[in-house]
């Protein structure tokens, strides 16, 4: 799996971004699809990943929990450095 690059990230955003004329409304319901998607697709990955792993949830390594850390102050990801795969 590799680095996204600069052009992938603005592949990602146009297309959701692509129905998006500057209502605020269509933004919020465009970015909650997307929310509502990738948290579908995350189920089924873990159940695949649950499925090859003989029943058991897999565990985080400890950059995986890196890269998942939240700021519970802040509401945000501290996302790290190191680069994340690319999905498609």
């Amino acid at each position: 799996m590799g680095k996204t690059t600069q052009t992938d990230m603005f592949k990602r955003l146009r297309a959701v971004m692509k129905d998006v004329n500057g209502d605020n409304q269509q933004i919020v319901r465009t970015l909650q699809d997307q929310v509502e998607y990738l948290l579908e697709k995350v189920a089924i990955l873990k159940e695949i990943a649950t499925e090859e792993n003989g029943g058991e949830v897999p565990v985080n390594s400890e950059e995986q929990k890196k890269r998942l850390a939240y700021d519970s102050v802040s509401g945000r990801l501290l996302l790290s450095s190191s680069p994340r795969p690319v999905s498609h």
